[in-house]
Parts: C-alpha cells; structure tokens; sequence
C-alpha cells in the first residue's frame, strides 16, 4: 500500500459509515496488543503524539495502554483532525508539552512513536525532526504507529513497527524493524468496492502545464458509427486531458460535431502514435481490415483501451502481456475471450492473459491480475446506446494522464454509474447520454481530493 491506497481507504470508510474513528480506536487497541505481547506489563511508556491521525491512533494506544503501565503522553501539538481531537478529548490521563521531553526520555523505558503518518513529502521538519533524532539516539525500545515517523525520509528506527491492512511501500525490517500487520475493521466492503475515495488516484495538473503535460488520447474508431467516437471523444474531454483525437475514415463527418476535437485521417500514423493512450473500437465497425495497424499500437507499450467492435476484430493472443484494458459488456466478454460472463471468468482472464478487465453490469467488475473490484450502481436507462463509449472514453483518458490501467478503470466505472444515478433521479427514464456527459466535469470536480 502507498500513501494514496491509504487515503483511498479513510474516504470510502468514512462514506460508508461517517467516521473513521472507530478505525482510530481498533489502531490504538492494536498498538497496545503489541506492546503487551512484546513487553508486558507495568512499564514506563512515553507515547508521543502528533497532531494528524496518526497522533490519534498515539493517542487511543495511550488509553489502552494506561491501564496496566504507567503513561505519559506528549502532545507535539494540538490535535488537528477531528478524529484526533476526539481521542484527546476521550483521554483520560495527564498530557505534556514538548518542552518536558528530554525529562520524559530519561524517565521512561520504551516509547511509542505516533508523530508522522504515512505520506509526508520531504524530509520532516522541526521540530518533528529533532524528536526523531532525540529517539533515535536515546537508547530505549521504540514501536512506531503504522511506519516510522519521518519515513521514508530521515525517520525513527523503531524496534517494532505496527502496521495496518497491509505492508506499506517501501517497508522493511532494515527501516522499520519488525512488523507487523494489525486489522483495523477496513473489511471487504471497503476494500473491494469502489467508492469517492477511488477518484485519489486523480493527480492535480501542475501550475504550470503546457498543452500535452495533462494526457494525449488517441481514438481509432467511427468508420461505422460515427457518433460512438464522438461520445468517447467528449466523455474523454470531461475527465480533464488536454487533446482528443480521432482517426477515422470519415473525416469531414466526424469534423463536424464538435471543434474541440482533432479528427485526421486513419492513414496519418505517425501522429496517432505519439499520443499518451489509445482507445480502438467506438464507432470502428467490423469491417475494418488494416489489422497491423491495430497490432501495432497494442505492442507500442502505452496504455491500450479496447471497446465494441475491437473486441470482435482483434484476437486475444495478440492481447496477452500487452498494456490492455478490455471494456466488454456481457455478449462482448463472451465473444473475445470465448468464456461465459462472470466474475469468476473476468479474474482467470485477467489472470491468464495478463491484461486489465473491465466487465460491464448491473455491478461492474475490473480485476488485473491481483486485484478485483465491483462497482454496483446504475439504472435500466444506462442501456441505451452511448454508455459504453462514454466509459471507454473516460477510461482511455484517465489513462492517457498516467493513471494505472486498474485505477483507471474503477475511475470510470464508478463515475459513469453515479452521473447515471445522478441523471435518473433528476429525470426518470428520460435522460439522454449528452446529459450523463454534461454532468461529468462536476462530478470529479466535486470528488476529487487534491
């Protein structure tokens, strides 16, 4: 887990069921259960708390540990998240300030590490930083609360470090000691469903971008169809990337839609293949015959999103261990892989194929090849035509700005299914792919969390 799976987590924690408290509460219970198994009872602890969340797990873990120890709490600063200002509150023994610390080292036989949290950016500053340093060099047995205070930059060598769900990145016994994973009640509703949390993966575009910097989405597709390429066009456009284009056989009508979008011929190569991502299908027709074209972007090594008619043109063995992402409703699963629909088919697919799955249904499911997701949601409208090539679109694009295949497809997924819900509840039945398309720039805008 990094900083944002984390993150991801507390979000979609906190949607669910309103508070992360409770998460907060079984951290510090976990980090008690640590130290009893590891040092007993009755000792002298001094747990010093940051003012984040972490600090508050420092902080519940001092309750606990109050009852069969003598504790003393240290208080960097005062609480700064609402979680952590409620187990300040809830505690019940005296707290200190930092000017008593050097006494506080010298009077007790083991510290507990609760100042900085995963995801800081840089090198810690003061005086979190001389604290570090004051731990590191006292002598005394250290737990760290979920990793090493300052890592992974000059941080605390701890004993034990206690950390929750799963690993972190980049943890090891040579910076963290040892470690061990607690479960904190983040169960599988959190963790295999997707929820707001999901939009994290979502990087703010820099100050200072130029055209290109934030995603280049090239669309094979509207040979055919020509408003399905349109519409993965637009839906890609509302995820924030900076160029669409679309290669295609009928220039002059697909021109003609909208101005925003590039539209060259699919003869033009050179300039398709320059792009960030590519999305081949919308719109493309079954009749398409330039197959090396097609083989050679799936082999160029960028992110390649099939839809529609690519996925009854172009084999699986040519997919195999390529940067795929395969967006199939039910009959087209069924056609491409030659497996009966399900999530159990989706996950050995991926598996096999090593490619990333998105099948779409009343729940949507994407699997890569460790992972799974659902996305329940929707309504009996987002069966009209558009829905698919509005996913593709932003699925494409989300990738195009460097997002990974897996985190891509939930994105989209989720965002396609809420703007339907949100349309449906506006408009019953009624609504039309152009107002799930309107509504997309506010929702992200809305759920993102810079």
């Amino acid at each position: 887990m990094d900083y944002l799976d984390v993150k991801r987590d507390d979000i979609n924690y906190r949607n669910v069921y309103g508070s992360t408290y409770p998460l907060m509460k079984n951290a510090g219970m976990a980090v008690a259960n640590v130290f009893k198994n590891n040092f007993g009872k009755n000792r002298k602890v001094l747990v010093i708390a940051g003012p984040g969340n972490n600090g508050g797990d420092a902080i519940c873990a001092a309750s606990y540990l109050m009852t069969d120890n003598d504790v003393y709490l240290l208080m960097i600063k005062d609480p700064k998240t609402p979680e952590a200002r409620r187990a300040y509150n809830e505690y019940n023994g005296i707290s200190y300030k930092y000017d008593e610390i050097d006494d506080l080292i010298k009077k007790t036989e083991i510290i507990v590490d609760g100042i900085l949290g995963i995801g800081i950016s840089g090198n810690p500053r003061e005086p979190e930083l001389s604290i570090i340093r004051m731990i590191n060099s006292s002598g005394k047995k250290v737990i760290s609360i979920d990793v090493p205070s300052g890592f992974p930059y000059e941080s605390v060598k701890p004993d034990i470090t206690v950390t929750f769900t799963d690993l972190k990145e980049n943890m090891n016994e040579s910076n963290s000691g040892k470690i061990l994973i607690a479960d904190i009640g983040i169960g599988k509703n959190i963790r295999e469903y997707a929820g707001p949390g999901d939009l994290v993966y979502l990087k703010k575009p820099a100050f200072d971008s130029h055209k290109g910097m934030n995603g280049v989405l090239s669309i094979i597709g509207g040979s055919a169809y020509y408003g399905s390429a349109v519409i993965s066009g637009l839906g890609a456009y509302s995820c924030g990337i900076d160029l669409v284009k679309i290669f295609t056989e009928n220039v002059d009508i697909i021109s003609s839609y909208y101005p925003g979008l590039i539209v060259r011929n699919i003869k033009n190569v050179d300039e398709m293949l320059k792009s960030n991502a590519f999305l081949i299908g919308p719109g493309l027709g079954t009749d398409f015959d330039d197959y090396d074209l097609l083989i050679r972007i799936i082999s160029s090594g960028k992110p390649v999103v099939l839809d529609a008619d690519a996925l009854k043109i172009i084999k699986k063995e040519d997919v195999k261990g390529r940067n795929v992402i395969i967006t199939p409703h039910k009959m087209e699963f069924k056609i491409f892989t030659s497996m009966e629909p399900s999530e159990e088919s989706a996950v050995n697919f991926s598996e096999k194929y090593k490619i990333t799955v998105l099948l779409k249904g009343t729940t949507d499911i994407v699997t890569d090849e460790n992972r799974i997701m659902r996305v329940p949601g929707g309504n009996a409208r987002m069966s009209m035509g558009g829905t698919g090539d509005l996913l593709s679109g932003m699925v494409s694009a989300f990738a195009s700005r460097g997002v990974s295949n897996f985190r891509s497809a939930v994105m989209a997924s989720y965002i396609n299914k809420r703007v339907g819900e949100q349309c449906f509840k506006e408009k019953g039945y009624f609504y039309s792919i152009t107002d799930m398309m309107d509504k997309i720039p506010s929702f992200i805008n809305k759920n993102t969390f810079y």
